[in-house]
């Protein structure tokens, strides 16, 4: 990222131009003044200032809990020669950055994974300290790197204290947004849960009207389909029996012939209480849907609710940067 800076450490009349190479919080081992020594993860911002054919480093650290730690450190191109002495270093200046890099990474990963191998410490005292990368092994600890930080001046400090109430502002405006897109969507999923419910009742009430009518009808065929049929044998067998009794045989095969029907005439039944049955199981699934609508609005009911109390902490954590801005202006 190129951007360019005013305020800058190099000299002369030239824009200044500033790549950003390292911009994330690291774990350093704090102790500022008569406070107690603490791990506490600072915002580091390593950036490289060029104007016209001058080049520096810039560090800067700060701390997300603190906005009164703002302390920075810069190593021109000119004084790397007594830097590198001072530090034993073996590489070019243009490597610095990405050196810082390795190591900012290298002590961060150490941390997180509770290796005591690479760490990061800072001893602050008046404003002025050191920010050393340590490496510890089994004999003794050594320092890797130094680099004496200070400060920053109340006009530095009010423009970070500036740009900090900018973001939180944004950030605010940002979640607000969201709420309220949120707010709408569980409008709109309110809207549809109803309708589903109205569409639910609509199509239940629509089943059981249907199932009804089909139960009432096909118990109304059988029903008159068997008197008519039962009606029908008991005519012909008597007629058989009194003018042909030599003919009973085949009045059998036909009253057997009657009985298959009849047996037809039940399956057709066991057939219509199977629609029943699954009339009944898209009865269960519509409410199983109905169901899930329901989870749904009360799960974003939950995310309304903390995405509110998240704008709330922004809003006190803008209203606390306001307030140290203010106190800073006024001194």
């Amino acid at each position: 990222m190129r951007h360019f800076e005013r305020g800058s450490p190099l000299s002369g009349a030239a824009p200044v131009t500033t790549e950003t190479f390292f911009d994330e919080a690291v774990p350093v081992h704090l102790k500022r003044d008569d406070r107690e020594k603490a791990c506490v993860p600072l915002q580091v911002l390593v950036t490289v200032q060029k104007r016209d054919s001058s080049r520096a480093v810039f560090v800067r650290l700060t701390d997300p809990s603190d906005y009164l730690l703002l302390c920075a450190c810069c190593v021109r191109e000119e004084e790397y020669g007594s830097f590198c002495a001072a530090n034993r270093l073996r590489f070019e200046f243009g490597d610095l950055p990405a050196k810082l890099v390795t190591l900012l990474r290298s002590c961060a990963r150490a941390t997180e994974q509770g290796c005591p191998e690479m760490y990061l410490c800072l001893h602050l005292e008046r404003g002025t300290g050191q920010l050393q990368v340590m490496q510890v092994n089994q004999f003794n600890e050594s320092q890797v790197l130094g680099l004496r930080v200070q400060q920053l001046g109340d006009e530095e400090h009010k423009r970070f204290l500036g740009e900090k109430a900018r973001l939180l502002e944004e950030e605010v405006r940002q979640l607000q947004q969201t709420v309220e897109e949120h707010r709408r969507e569980l409008d709109r999923l309110q809207g549809v849960h109803q309708r589903a419910t109205q569409q639910a009742a609509t199509e239940l009430g629509e089943w059981r009207c249907k199932i009804s009518q089909l139960e009432a009808r096909k118990q109304a065929e059988l029903a008159e389909q068997s008197q008519a049929f039962q009606a029908q044998l008991t005519s012909d067998r008597t007629a058989l029996e009194t003018r042909y009794s030599a003919q009973l045989e085949a009045a059998q095969q036909q009253a057997s012939a009657l009985q298959a029907s009849l047996a037809k005439l039940t399956g057709e039944k066991v057939g219509a209480e199977s629609d029943l049955r699954e009339a009944r199981s898209q009865l269960a699934s519509l409410q199983s849907a109905h169901q899930a609508a329901v989870t749904e609005r009360d799960t974003l009911r939950e995310q309304g609710q903390q995405l509110s109390a998240k704008v709330a902490e922004l809003t006190r954590q803008l209203e606390v940067g306001q307030a140290q801005a203010a106190a800073m202006q006024q001194r």
